[in-house]
């Protein structure tokens, strides 16, 4: 008990240099933390809880849908490689592109070009309610079709993928 005062003493008389940021636990259990007021040193005990908050900048959309097509396809059985391909050539990776010029079918939308009737077959198939206009939704359809029936839906991209070897993935950079 006597150690402790002392050495408790001492770091009231000989501050210690150390970050602000830092609080010290001490043998009694308390809480104690140096801060610097006009250049003087002064140690203090820490009455609240010591929670520093913590902040982490979101990643680029691109790479969000990147991982999440990783995800999804492992997740549900796909090629996550090829998922990423097709993501690359339907949409270079944008979630909000839509192609209204199809000559069968209606407008294409969303990552993977998907059109109203090929979206609601698969979602009636599948037993799913999915949301053409988000694009998580889209991912989570297709990994699901591609390991179920193939490619078939996206046969100009699968083509230029497979047999044409062309590297879609960092299209649209």
């Amino acid at each position: 008990m006597r150690r402790q005062v002392i050495t408790l003493m001492l770091l009231f008389w000989f501050p210690l240099v150390v970050s602000a940021d830092i609080a010290y636990l001490f043998p009694n259990n308390r809480w104690f933390k140096e801060f610097d007021i006009n250049g003087q040193k002064i140690w203090s005990e820490v009455l609240g809880p010591i929670v520093t908050k913590a902040s982490a900048s979101e990643l680029p959309l691109r790479s969000q849908i990147k991982n999440y097509i990783a995800t999804m396809a492992a997740f549900y059985g796909a090629d996550a490689w090829f998922m990423d391909q097709l993501a690359g050539c339907e949409s270079e990776y944008h979630p909000d592109v839509f192609n209204d010029h199809e000559p069968v079918g209606g407008t294409s939308h969303g990552l993977f070009q998907w059109q109203k009737g090929s979206w609601d077959t698969y979602n009636r198939l599948l037993k799913a309610e999915f949301d053409r206009e988000n694009w998580r939704d889209q991912v989570k359809l297709t990994a699901q079709v591609l390991k179920k029936y193939g490619s078939g839906d996206w046969r100009n991209c699968t083509r230029y993928i497979l047999k044409d070897n062309i590297d879609f993935s960092l299209r649209g950079e």
